[in-house]
């Protein structure tokens, strides 16, 4: 059957460009690198059609504001995947999409994206579209994980997620854009936890401190609601608390920054978010401390042949931007090799598969323990 092509928005950035290394190294799609900058796009894909030994790689120049340039090349493409900071082309890009019959993946995370997407859930399925947003690993990861741990039980009763993020902020490149776009999402950001049947709101006060072992030692984390998360409790019956924590900013950045950025949100909305974000940033790349890495921790329990079981895995790779990228490379694979396609519109980490999903981030770069 004839390969697939795929658009990159944003090929050649952080993310993107590790998004089609591992499309190139893992499946036999076409990819066409896109972006503002012709010159990136050619660069990139001249690189991986010379390592590849190949010309599966076309670059092309995109202004995804643009509904001539999205038109013009939608045409010839089966999924676009935007890996750029494009929020505010959101809408612009969904609609081009479903009105040019091609499937779609994003990463940006945004409540105000993804309730547009769900709105058009039925309009998509009627298009024989398949729409995947929330790629990366948090979100994406988490629920494809418990999903995972549940064959471990006969009852998976508990199963809670950590993300423990100790980056070198310093060394990384962020758009302007990008870190905006971070700060104004921290307004929609939800304490919930799963617990005794229903979800509660778990304050930002409240605390959980969870051992890393000799690398990190014990960490203090927070619920962070996700979205992928809601109808666990659902397909688990039995399941009566299911929760995602995030930590690992560092103290500034965790017991000081996030709490007046949250508060002055909620008071002043959009205002001054330049300034917030010169000081986010700021926390981030001065209180920043070695060893860098991000981890995954899953601590499940449950009933196996009528006795208690404990199940935890820890997923870890030390780049972020790894870590984001080969989530959506497997996600990807597994929507090129599906004979029956899913239509309408999916959290990554309820696209797929989980036990394909686990094993092909393990082949692909992230380093997989079950304990």
């Amino acid at each position: 059957c004839r390969m697939k092509t795929i658009l990159i928005i944003g090929g050649y950035g952080n993310t993107g460009k590790l998004v089609a290394e591992h499309l190139m190294l893992n499946t036999d799609c076409n990819l066409i690198i896109a972006g503002r900058s012709l010159d990136k796009s050619k660069i990139l894909s001249d690189k991986l059609n010379s390592i590849h030994q190949c010309n599966r790689v076309n670059s092309f120049i995109l202004n995804a504001g643009n509904s001539g340039d999205l038109k013009r090349v939608f045409k010839n493409i089966d999924m676009v995947i935007v890996c750029s900071p494009t929020l505010e082309y959101y809408k612009l890009i969904i609609d081009e999409a479903i009105e040019s019959g091609v499937d779609y993946f994003d990463i940006n995370i945004s409540k105000e994206k993804n309730d547009y997407l769900f709105s058009l859930d039925n309009i998509i399925k009627v298009k024989n579209l398949c729409f995947i947003t929330d790629g990366g690993f948090h979100p994406g990861i988490p629920a494809a994980l418990i999903s995972y741990s549940s064959r471990e039980f006969d009852k998976i009763e508990k199963s809670n997620v950590y993300g423990l993020l100790k980056l070198n902020w310093g060394s990384y490149t962020f758009s302007k854009e990008t870190i905006i776009e971070f700060i104004k999402e921290l307004q929609y950001v939800k304490p919930l936890i799963f617990k005794n049947n229903k979800w509660i709101n778990s304050p930002y006060t409240d605390k959980i401190i969870i051992d890393f072992g000799k690398l990190y030692g014990k960490q203090r984390f927070y619920a962070m609601y996700l979205d992928e998360m809601l109808n666990l409790p659902l397909k688990y019956n039995s399941l009566n608390e299911t929760a995602f924590y995030v930590s690992g900013f560092n103290w500034f950045v965790d017991l000081l920054l996030i709490p007046f950025i949250i508060i002055y949100l909620k008071l002043f909305t959009k205002s001054s978010l330049k300034i917030i974000s010169k000081l986010f940033f700021f926390g981030l790349k001065y209180f920043s401390n070695q060893p860098y890495g991000v981890t995954l921790k899953l601590k499940s329990e449950g009933i196996k042949n009528n006795k208690r079981k404990y199940f935890e895995m820890n997923l870890y790779n030390e780049d972020a931007y790894e870590m984001t990228a080969i989530p959506i490379a497997a996600c990807v694979k597994q929507y090129l090799v599906n004979k029956d396609k899913k239509t309408g519109v999916w959290h990554q980490a309820n696209f797929v598969e989980p036990v394909q999903f686990i094993n092909d981030l393990k082949e692909f770069g992230i380093k997989v323990e079950e304990i």
